[in-house]
């Protein structure tokens, strides 16, 4: 399943930024920019299913002291990523399957503030094991800002997930935002919360939109409870 979805985002990366949805999508990574606030200088951020690195080439031209890693599956979003971030000195990107055992190991461990991940939950066979790698990746006390496509509120995002589901047999599920936020918790987040939801009709050029975007913090206790 992993290689069809590479193959589909690499077939659609040169025209990402400009396609009929790339509006709606870069609607999600303004919501996740004010939710992330001011970062402090240096502050390290980790965006996880970068895609083009629209979500951090626009965190980088508002705050250009920041460090950012970019990852995605699809090598050919990569390619654009650094093509377009090449302006920002700070970002970089890699191309990397983030439920591969060796993806911790290669963003250089934890000591992350921030971790953004939007879009993605929806492909994660493992999400809590997904989710949990990303608290791993993150300091003591550093943000989880997980944004998804909530199945709740959007009878159409359900029945494309029952089409996954039963038809397609492949490993896309769509989640309620309650379930999302379960998931995060059982995955060893603290100060767990949906932070937004947005539920609009005919909003940045799509019909229907059901959004969630889950903010949790990587506790220091839970960090103490990992390595006794």
């Amino acid at each position: 399943m992993a290689g069809s979805i590479e193959a589909y985002f690499d077939s659609v990366a040169e025209d990402y930024d400009s396609h009929k949805r790339a509006g709606w999508y870069q609607a999600h990574g303004e919501l996740v920019l004010g939710l992330a606030g001011e970062l402090p200088a240096g502050a390290r951020v980790l965006d996880i299913g970068c895609g083009t690195g629209h979500l951090l080439r626009r965190m980088a031209t508002d705050q250009p002291a920041i460090e950012a890693l970019g990852v995605d599956l699809s090598a050919r979003m990569v390619a654009v990523a650094r093509a377009t971030g090449a302006a920002h000195p700070g970002l970089r990107f890699e191309q990397m399957d983030w439920e591969s055992p060796g993806a911790p190991a290669r963003v250089e461990g934890t000591g992350f503030d921030l971790v953004t991940c939007l879009n993605c939950a929806h492909y994660f066979a493992d999400p809590v094991g997904a989710f949990r790698r990303m608290r791993h990746a993150l300091r003591p006390g550093g943000r989880l800002l997980l944004l998804d496509r909530a199945r709740d509120g959007a009878p159409a995002t359900a029945l494309l997930g029952l089409l996954h589901r039963h038809l397609l047999r492949d490993r896309v599920r769509f989640h309620a935002a309650g379930d999302l936020a379960r998931m995060v918790r059982e995955a060893g987040f603290a100060e767990v919360r949906i932070a937004a939801r947005v539920r609009r009709w005919a909003w940045k050029g799509k019909l229907v939109t059901s959004l969630a975007v889950i903010q949790a913090q990587a506790s220091p206790h839970t960090f103490r409870e990992d390595h006794s």
